[in-house]
This record gives C-alpha cells, structure tokens and sequence, in this order.
C-alpha cells in the first residue's frame, strides 16, 4: 500500500516559493503602513497644538500672537499648562504620545502675517529625525519630522452681546457669535499619499 502526502522535498520548495514572494511585498506593505503612520502623526500633532492653543485662548485670552520667546517663562508655561508633557529638553517638549515639538521657533509675537514655525517630530527619537520639505512637489517624500506655522487664534465676533433692554441674557437675540480657530497649517495642510 503505497503513503499519501508530500516530500521533504516538495515542502522545502513551497516554502522557498513562499519566502521569495514575502520577501518581495514585505517591504512595500512596511512602507506605507510607516508612512501612513507619519501623516496620522502629523495629523495629530496639528489637533494637538490646535487644541491647546484655543484652551489657552479661552482660560487666559492669551496665544501665540501674545507668547514669544522673548519671554522664555511664557512658552514654557503655555507648553507645560497646554500639552500633556513627558519630558522638557530645552525648548523640546515631548508629549506622553512621544511627538516631540521644538518651540525655539518662537521668537516673536506669531500673527497672520508673519507666523512661527514650530518643528514637530512625530515619532520622537526614531530614525530617520530628517525634516520633511516644505514644498508641494517633495511632498510625497515625507520624511518624520515638520514644520508648522502657528499664528495665535483668531477670534471674531459677528454682533453685538446678548442682552435685552434691561441688560438681562436673551437667547439667540442680539447676541455675538464668536468663530474661534487657532490657526496651526503645514503646508496648507495638503500631504500627498
């Protein structure tokens, strides 16, 4: 009675067959899982900033249009109140999700006209710590770390406070209707994929 089943043979040259095509796609699923990574990071790294910037505005009516490094205890009281901070190295504040926001680029009273730039790396200390080009056409050569441009918060108001004749609150009469954004853009916010 003659045995069904495979040669050692035959198993070692399917997985040798195997091992080659792995060995071909691996690196191409690696690189976009990696770069997608990176852009999730900016993304977060821009809400982030976003975030504090308009808690900052709304507890203490003071942004980056008002902080510079002028005043040094500024920055680093904004970075300390506002981000959830793990670590300080110099003007470095790494969050507890391991972004790394270099502050040292604020060195002015930021505004509309003439912005800061803050530089991010998005996944701290891990290689390749190499700023991405700030041009549309290197965008799709993004590398970990950013430039972002933060220019305070910008706060408008449509009417007048809402109140009635006797000075009580009304709803939805006279009233002012604010649109608060803190403006926090890398390059338009436009990544190539």
């Amino acid at each position: 009675m003659k045995k069904q089943g495979f040669t050692l043979a035959e198993v070692l040259i399917t997985l040798v067959i195997i091992g080659i095509i792995a060995a071909m796609t691996l690196p191409s699923l690696l690189g976009g899982t990696n770069k997608q990574e990176i852009k999730t990071g900016l993304q977060k790294s821009i809400s982030v900033l976003t975030q504090a910037i308009t808690l900052q505005y709304a507890l203490t009516g003071d942004d980056f249009s008002t902080l510079s490094n002028s005043s040094v205890a500024n920055v680093e009281t904004f970075a300390k109140a506002r981000l959830n901070l793990k670590a300080v190295n110099g003007s470095n504040y790494t969050t507890q999700d391991g972004i790394i926001y270099d502050l040292s680029g604020i060195t002015k009273p930021c505004n509309s006209t003439s912005p800061c730039n803050i530089t991010v790396d998005v996944n701290g200390g891990k290689a390749p710590n190499t700023l991405t080009e700030d041009s549309a056409a290197k965008l799709s050569d993004i590398k970990d770390q950013f430039t972002l441009y933060v220019y305070g918060t910008t706060v408008t108001a449509a009417k007048s406070v809402c109140t009635d004749s006797e000075g009580g609150n009304l709803s939805g009469t006279n009233c002012t209707f604010y649109d608060n954004s803190a403006a926090v853009k890398f390059l338009d916010d436009k990544i190539a994929n």
